[in-house]
C-alpha cells in the first residue's frame, strides 16, 4: 500500500490492498462460539492463536457478536505478563463472524501443572494468579469463566489468564452488571450473591479460591501454604469473605514478610533508597501504575549504574523513577546518590522472587501516599 501523506485528510480509511498470510498448524479447540486454531507467522517464524467466531447457536449470533467484541475491547484494554496478549482483530459484521489473533501459550492448564510441580512452583502460581486478577480488578474488568482450562502455566512457570469470551467492564450501572451473570464452569457450590443475580470483584474472588482449593484437595497437595486466605475467599457470605483480590495479595505480601527476616543493614538499604526515591516524586498523574516485572526493573538499574558510574549523584532523575513507576508524575530536581542506588540494586538482585516482590510492595506501599492529581484539572506542566 502506498499512502501520499499530503493528499491525505484526517479521518480517512486507509486501506491494505492485502492481508498477511499465516500458515496452519492444527486445530486447537471449539466452543459454544467458535473454534481456535494455531498458525505460524512465516515471516518471523513466531505462533499465533487465531480465534474465529462461528457460534453453534445461530439464534443467539447477534448476542454472540456483541460479547466477541467484548471480548477484543477488553483485551486491547489490558497489558499484563500474566494475561494473553491481543495482536489483531478483524471484524465482519455484515457476515456476522470476524478473527481475533493472539498469543499462543505453549504449557498446560493449572490442573495439569499442579500434578507435577514442586512446593514452590505451586505457591508461585497461586500468587501469580493472585496478581493477574488484581491488575483486572483495577481496570474493572470480570473475567467470568474461572476454570482450569482458562489459567495456563507456560514453560517458564509463569501463569497466564486467558479467554475472555465472558468478560465484562465494570460500570456504575448496576441493572447492566445485575443482568449479566454468566458462568460457563459448572460448581457443586455457589457463593450467596448468585441466588440475587449479583455478579462482582467478590464473586469472582470465590471461584478463584473454589478452582484452587478443588485442585489441592483432588491431587492432595499437601506444601500449599496459603490455606486460611483460601478459606476466606470461598466463603458463600460476601460479608465473611475477602472483599478485594488487592487485599487478598497485601495479605500474601505480609504472610511472606513474617517468614522472612532481613538484617539491620538490609533493612537500612532499602529504606535509605525507598526515603530518597518517594523524596523525589511531587505528585501522581491519575492513577498509580508501577512496574511489576523485575528483570525489567534490574536491567534499567544496571544501566543507570553504567552510566553513572563516575557520578556522586544520578544524573537523569527521570530515568530511575521511571523504572519503578510507568504513569506520569511530577518530580522535584533531588539528588539521589549513587552509591544507594548501587546497594539497593546489589541487596535486590540476591533475593528470590517471592522476597523481590516484598520489596516492591513495601516501595509501592510508600509511593501509594504520593498525593494523586487529575489531569484534565492540572495546567501545570511538563509531566514526565
Amino acid at each position: 500500500m502506498r499512502i501520499k501523506e499530503d493528499k491525505m485528510e484526517v479521518g480517512q480509511t486507509i486501506r491494505f490492498t492485502k492481508p498477511k498470510d499465516f500458515e496452519y498448524v492444527k486445530a486447537l479447540n471449539a466452543g459454544g462460539t467458535g473454534k481456535t486454531i494455531l498458525m505460524r507467522d512465516t515471516t518471523i517464524n513466531k505462533m499465533f492463536v487465531c480465534k474465529k467466531y462461528d457460534p453453534q447457536q445461530k439464534e443467539y449470533e447477534d448476542d454472540f457478536f456483541g460479547r466477541f467484541v467484548e471480548e477484543i475491547k477488553i483485551m486491547y484494554s489490558v497489558f499484563d505478563n500474566n494475561i494473553v496478549r491481543i495482536y489483531d482483530y478483524f471484524l465482519y459484521p455484515e457476515r456476522k463472524t470476524g478473527y481475533i489473533i493472539m498469543e499462543y501459550i505453549e504449557g498446560e492448564n493449572i490442573e495439569d501443572y499442579f500434578q507435577t510441580a514442586d512446593e514452590e512452583d505451586i505457591n508461585s502460581v497461586f500468587v501469580q494468579i493472585i496478581n493477574a486478577f488484581t491488575y483486572l480488578e483495577q481496570h474493572n474488568i470480570l473475567h467470568r469463566d474461572i476454570r482450569a482450562a482458562n489459567i495456563m502455566i507456560d514453560e517458564t512457570g509463569s501463569i497466564k489468564v486467558i479467554d475472555f469470551g465472558f468478560g465484562k467492564k465494570m460500570n456504575g450501572d448496576q441493572e447492566n452488571n445485575k443482568a449479566s451473570v454468566l458462568l460457563n464452569w459448572p460448581a457443586s457450590k455457589v457463593p450467596r450473591e448468585i441466588y440475587k443475580e449479583q455478579y462482582g470483584t467478590q464473586t469472582e474472588i470465590f471461584y478463584v479460591g473454589y478452582l484452587i482449593k478443588n485442585i489441592i484437595e483432588k491431587y492432595d497437595i499437601k506444601c500449599f501454604k496459603y490455606e486460611m486466605l483460601l478459606e476466606k475467599m470461598i466463603r458463600v457470605d460476601p460479608a465473611e469473605r475477602m472483599v478485594s483480590f488487592e487485599k487478598i495479595q497485601n495479605s500474601i505480601a505480609e504472610q511472606t514478610f513474617e517468614q522472612v527476616k532481613f538484617s539491620y543493614k538490609e533493612k537500612k538499604i532499602y529504606q535509605d533508597f525507598a526515603s530518597a526515591f518517594c523524596d523525589s516524586l511531587s505528585k501522581i498523574k491519575d492513577n498509580l501504575k508501577v512496574e511489576r516485572d523485575t528483570a525489567v526493573i534490574i536491567e534499567k538499574l544496571r544501566v543507570i549504574l553504567r552510566d553513572n558510574s563516575l557520578e556522586e549523584y544520578i544524573s537523569n532523575i527521570e530515568f530511575l523513577i521511571s523504572t519503578f513507576i510507568k504513569s506520569n508524575y511530577k518530580y522535584y530536581k533531588t539528588r539521589i546518590e549513587v552509591e544507594k542506588v548501587r546497594e539497593f540494586y546489589d541487596f535486590f538482585i540476591q533475593q528470590t522472587d517471592n522476597v523481590k516482590e516484598i520489596i516492591l510492595n513495601n516501595l509501592y506501599g510508600r509511593v501509594a501516599n504520593i498525593p494523586v492529581i487529575n489531569s484534565v484539572f492540572d495546567e501545570e506542566l511538563p509531566f514526565n
